[in-house]
């Protein structure tokens, strides 16, 4: 049943609500009443043309209700974007000492403390586009197979594949410096060896972080058939002379 249908049964030129929908369905279902000459198919399509145009009625109210409350309350201005402040793990760990941009065709000279974690927000007093405080969230890339999680240092590093099997000592470089370092014998996967104390610097609060080096074994080349052949027939060769 369309709601022009149910305007019929009820005797209404166009949808209505209210008072005026409860007085047209009451007409209607007298006339319609098997008591007063009709039968009860006819009754039901009043019953059900009203309960149409009471639900059309009610969303109209919601729909124009919403509109109200939309209009009183005035529209939010897009948040910003927050600003980033990008910087390496050394500059983590060290401090930062550059300039960075602060705005179209603006760079500012900044110097911030060592041991600046990912997350931390940084404020720039006056540096805001209308003079107000810049807000900057600290952001720590990846750079050379290092990264920061936290407070600590991940450091990837390759090694011989003999290495992980038999054990020795290597050398490795961080932003702290050169550290020597043994590995076991049959280091289990993710060969992966902690350095004490050698990762961000304990900062406000925050912990002295460490440096988790994890070992990658160098691929190896594989061997020329060519140059293989070659050396056995030279080995051959010289065992024969």
């Amino acid at each position: 049943m369309t709601s022009g249908d149910a305007c019929n049964l009820l005797g209404l030129n166009g949808p209505v609500g209210g008072a005026a929908l409860s007085a047209a369905f009451r007409e209607a279902a007298k006339r319609a009443h098997p008591d007063q000459g009709g039968d009860e198919a006819a009754f039901r399509r009043v019953t059900e043309a009203y309960r149409l145009l009471q639900a059309l009625d009610k969303a109209r109210q919601t729909a124009s209700a919403a509109q109200i409350f939309a209009a009183e309350i005035p529209p939010r201005p897009p948040t910003p974007e927050p600003a980033v402040l990008e910087i390496t793990p050394a500059e983590a760990v060290l401090g930062l000492a550059r300039r960075i941009a602060v705005g179209p065709g603006r760079r500012l000279g900044l110097r911030l403390p060592a041991g600046l974690r990912p997350g931390e927000t940084v404020r720039l007093a006056g540096q805001g586009g209308d003079g107000s405080d810049l807000m900057m969230t600290v952001r720590v890339r990846t750079e050379d197979g290092l990264r920061v999680i936290g407070d600590d240092l991940w450091l990837d590093w390759e090694v011989d594949p003999a290495l992980l099997s038999h054990g020795g000592r290597l050398k490795v470089t961080s932003p702290r410096g050169e550290h020597a370092v043994t590995a076991p014998p049959a280091l289990p996967a993710p060969y992966r060896l902690r350095l004490k104390d050698q990762g961000l610097p304990s900062r406000g609060g925050k912990a002295q972080g460490h440096l988790f080096l994890t070992l990658k074994p160098i691929a190896q080349a594989q061997p020329d058939p060519v140059d293989e052949r070659l050396g056995r027939f030279k080995r051959t060769w010289m065992r024969r002379g």
